[in-house]
């Protein structure tokens, strides 16, 4: 589900063409629940995980979370050496979390160690640490 890159000159650019592929991709698909003031959240595979996409999605009241699939080097703009190191000398199902903003929107990145592997997850659509109202 990829827009080939022959566009003719003709026709107007995309509607979502400033954004990132991903973003732009994601965007044009959730194009129906934009603004529907309702609280819906989109989850993610670890193909579409790319943090300006979900901060995006978030801008326009649309709430995503995905699992991050960290193969060599951290995606961009992600501080997930800041996880790593957090989780270092913790025992096996501890979690952590990190807070961020990318152009004044928040997101959180979630992390649960395991015995040999670390499961992380990023989403824009809660926050690390609830109010006793919730």
């Amino acid at each position: 589900m990829v827009e080939c890159g022959d566009w003719p000159k003709e026709l107007p650019s995309p509607k979502f063409s400033d954004f990132s592929k991903t973003a732009g991709l994601l965007l044009c698909l959730m194009q129906c629940i934009h603004h529907t003031a309702k609280y819906i959240v989109i989850v993610l595979d670890s193909g579409l995980c790319v943090l300006a996409a979900l901060v995006a999605l978030k801008r326009i009241s649309v709430f995503a979370g995905a699992l991050i699939k960290k193969h060599h080097y951290w995606m961009s703009l992600v501080p997930g050496h800041t996880i790593n190191n957090q989780c270092d000398e913790q025992e096996v199902g501890s979690v952590a979390a990190v807070q961020g903003d990318l152009d004044v929107v928040r997101y959180n990145i979630w992390a649960m160690k395991d015995a040999g592997y670390m499961t992380k997850s990023m989403g824009t659509a809660s926050r690390l640490f609830y109010t006793n109202d919730h």
